[in-house]
């Protein structure tokens, strides 16, 4: 069996799972676009309302706020606590991204990086590039070329909703980046497969 076969399949079966009982809280650094799309994968894995809230618009678009505002609401929800809290975050102003990870008020916290940003986690639901960016635009053209996506648009719902379906080629494609292993630095990533991981009940 293929690969992706393979990938299809588990994710198909792990949707609705009766396996994913953790209560999770994901804040993202994005006030509309990412807020849609994780939202939308959980309706694609049939996870609970009650299990997974979703915030955005809520917080300032940094590394750093966007942790505070997930401490805070972990420390308000004691009477139904989150077990896991996740601050999907971009990779673009490096300074603040490690402040955030190295500051230890943050430690309940994990975090799905993109770089440069999260566009490049779209980009993987079409294609496996580890060709660099130098900035968010060079990856959205490269979304919109006619072999990915032409018709992708930020902050809508029904372009983001036909993403979510792709989400298995995603997984794939990050992950054979991931093996490529190399050092060069300036080569886009994202981390967000882990999150997808976590909803689809796998860890």
């Amino acid at each position: 069996m293929s690969r992706r076969a393979k990938s299809k399949r588990e994710l198909a079966r792990k949707k609705g799972s009766r396996r994913i009982r953790k209560k999770i809280l994901i804040v993202c650094e994005g006030s509309r676009t990412e807020p849609i799309y994780w939202d939308e994968v959980r309706l694609h894995l049939r996870t609970p309302s009650t299990f997974v809230e979703v915030c955005g618009p809520e917080c300032q678009s940094d590394p750093v706020a966007v942790a505070k505002y997930a401490i805070k609401k972990k420390n308000e929800s004691k009477d139904d606590p989150y077990d896991r809290v996740f601050c999907v975050v971009d990779a673009d102003v490096q300074h603040r991204l490690q402040a955030a990870l190295s500051d230890p008020r943050f430690v309940d916290c994990s975090f799905a990086i993109s770089s440069p940003c999260f566009e490049y986690w779209i980009l993987c639901h079409f294609e496996s590039t580890d060709s660099p960016f130098t900035d968010c635009q060079g990856v959205v053209n490269r979304i919109r070329l006619a072999r990915n996506f032409p018709a992708y648009q930020k902050n809508n719902r029904k372009s983001i909703k036909q993403l979510v379906s792709r989400i298995e080629h995603a997984v794939e494609n990050i992950d054979r980046v991931r093996r490529r292993d190399t050092d060069n630095e300036q080569i886009p990533f994202s981390t967000a497969d882990y999150l997808i991981n976590l909803l689809a009940g796998e860890t």
